[in-house]
Parts: structure tokens; sequence; C-alpha cells
């Protein structure tokens, strides 16, 4: 009788653990997605504010990449200043996606980001 109690134990102890594991895994899943999505946000930035210096006129950039979707837009405002968002969607087992932007001014072949926001949606 005890060793089948024991038994019984230790099966419900290993379908604990299997539950425990398996949501780890699924925070680790959403985490990565969360993380591509903010890579491909910042990747269209940097895309899109490719020769801002040399160009008073904006850029766009839209691209699909294996793990997503990036779109990024560079805009020159009034006088020196400029304006750089960017958006990545992560495609996967989890879809996210993440927003940036960044506002400043040029100074000669100088830049200073005056304000930076990031964002993020969960689907």
């Amino acid at each position: 009788m005890a060793v089948l109690v024991l038994a019984v134990l230790y099966m419900a102890m290993l379908q604990l653990l299997l539950l425990e594991s398996s949501e780890k895994l699924r925070g680790a899943v959403r985490f990565r997605a969360r993380i591509e999505a903010d890579i491909l946000a910042e990747e269209a930035i940097e895309l899109a504010s490719e020769g801002m210096i040399d160009s008073s006129s904006g850029r766009t950039v839209n691209r699909a990449v294996d793990s997503g979707k990036l779109e990024g837009s560079f805009e020159q405002l009034q006088g020196n200043r400029f304006r750089l968002a960017g958006r990545g969607q992560q495609t996967g087992p989890v879809a996210s996606s993440a927003s940036v932007v960044f506002e400043g001014r040029i100074r000669g072949t100088s830049i200073v980001i005056d304000r930076s926001e990031y964002g993020r949606k969960w689907d």
C-alpha cells in the first residue's frame, strides 16, 4: 500500500514539474518575441536615418525580414529638427510589435536627441 501511495505522489510531483517547465517555456517565448520586436523597431530607425545629415528630405523604409516586418521613417521638421520613427512586428508563435520614436536636432555633423519614446503592443 505504501508503495502505491509513493508512486502516486511521485507521478503528481512529475506532473507539477512538467506544468511549471511548460509555463517557463511560454514565458521565454513571449520574452523573445518582445525582444525581437524591439530589435526590428530599432533596426527600422537605423535604416531610415541613413544619410540624414546630408539629406534635407525624408526617407521611408518598409521591409519584410525572416522574423517579421519593419517600418521606419525619417522626417525633417522645421529648421534643423528631425523625427525618426520605427515600428517592428515580430511574427511567429507569439506575435509582438514595438515602436520607437526619436526627436532631436542636427548641429552640423552632430545629432542631438532631445526625446525618445518606446512602446510595445502584444497581440
